[in-house]
């Protein structure tokens, strides 16, 4: 093998995650969730990983060991990412607050103009 390069048997995959933070909470590390040797099951993995929407973000990462320089380098391969879930709820409750301030006042309006206010 020419030196710098290395065997496919050196080589592995790893996945990393970024749990799906609760609504309004901050995301969290990055942490390893699992390492293969072949590139397409990685990759059908992460693919997996981050559709399950358990996860902010799923990044494929190259692991191997250089025998030239003696050291190993992880090198980023592809990443997905997504927003983080938003609390609709307190969304909704708000716009269903200013219609029914608005139908009120505009109910309002209207009774003390027909009866003559």
């Amino acid at each position: 093998m020419p030196p710098g390069k290395q065997s496919s048997s050196e080589i592995v995959y790893t996945i990393y995650g970024v749990d799906m933070p609760p609504a309004g909470k901050p995301p969290g590390a990055q942490q390893p969730v699992n390492a293969v040797n072949d590139m397409e099951s990685a990759i059908k993995q992460a693919e997996s990983l981050f559709e399950s929407g358990k996860y902010l973000s799923v990044e494929l990462k190259k692991k191997y060991a250089e025998e030239k320089t003696g050291r190993t380098i992880e090198m980023p391969l592809r990443r997905w990412e997504g927003k983080p879930k938003k609390d609709f709820g307190v969304v909704l409750f708000l716009i269903l607050a200013v219609l029914a301030g608005a139908a009120a006042f505009g109910l309002t309006f209207l009774a003390a103009r027909f009866m003559g206010g």
